[in-house]
């Protein structure tokens, strides 16, 4: 992002002095920023840490909500080894517990061997499906299992690209989780999702305009969470 974004975002007077970047060599890098700020502002240690390729979009979005519900920061790795500075990153923020979000193509068993050994960590789990679509709705399952979201609020966000899904994320402030899905139709595994919130969800929303999400995914939505419109 470039200097004149920052520029002209200082240059909104309650904005003014507020501004702040922060950055790495790399996306990398980057993350694992992110993340020790996260774990100044929260006062140490954070604990808790997300795991998703570094390559690929899909996975981090699904964790999103997840990293804002539970205050977890997300670290990216490549699919086949655990990069030095993810591996920084976990030992800054005194990290005890990783979730890897995705499958074995996306985060290698190699990286989820690595974790395991580190020394302070002492518990890693996988949460994964066949497909970004199958992933997300496990992410949703498990936080609502871990009682971390409730199924009161869901988001939906098209899974093939990530600015609607990025924004999307905000999600985890209301509570809820963050489904991906096809532009044109529900995936099998976020239409089983929705079908267990029939009668429990009470706000639904899709991001993303109709020539991303289109109107037949809002008909679908609320024929499986409210019966019809």
């Amino acid at each position: 992002m470039g200097t004149g974004v920052e520029t002209a975002l200082n240059g909104k007077p309650a904005l003014s002095g507020n501004v702040h970047r922060i950055s790495g060599l790399d996306r990398y890098e980057t993350a694992r920023k992110v993340a020790e700020a996260m774990h100044d502002a929260a006062g140490p240690p954070l604990g808790n840490a997300i795991v998703v390729c570094g390559t690929n979009f899909a996975d981090g979005l699904a964790a999103s909500p997840l990293s804002y519900a539970d205050r977890r920061p997300i670290l990216l790795t490549p699919p086949t080894y655990a990069h030095p500075q993810m591996l920084g990153a976990l030992a800054s923020i005194e990290a005890t517990n990783v979730v890897i979000v995705g499958g074995t193509g996306a985060v290698g068993s190699t990286v989820q061997t690595t974790l395991g050994n580190r020394p302070g960590i002492s518990e890693v789990r996988r949460c994964w499906g066949d497909t970004r679509f199958d992933t997300a709705a496990a992410v949703a399952e498990h936080c609502i299992d871990a009682d971390i979201l409730t199924r009161d609020f869901v988001g939906y966000a098209l899974g093939r690209d990530f600015p609607d899904g990025l924004a999307g994320g905000v999600a985890g402030k209301a509570g809820g989780a963050l489904l991906l899905t096809e532009s044109w139709v529900e995936p099998e595994s976020t239409q089983f999702f929705n079908f267990d919130c029939a009668g429990i969800t009470t706000t639904a929303r899709v991001f993303g305009g109709p020539g991303v999400v289109w109107g037949s995914i809002l008909g679908m939505v609320n024929d499986d969470l409210f019966g019809g419109f």
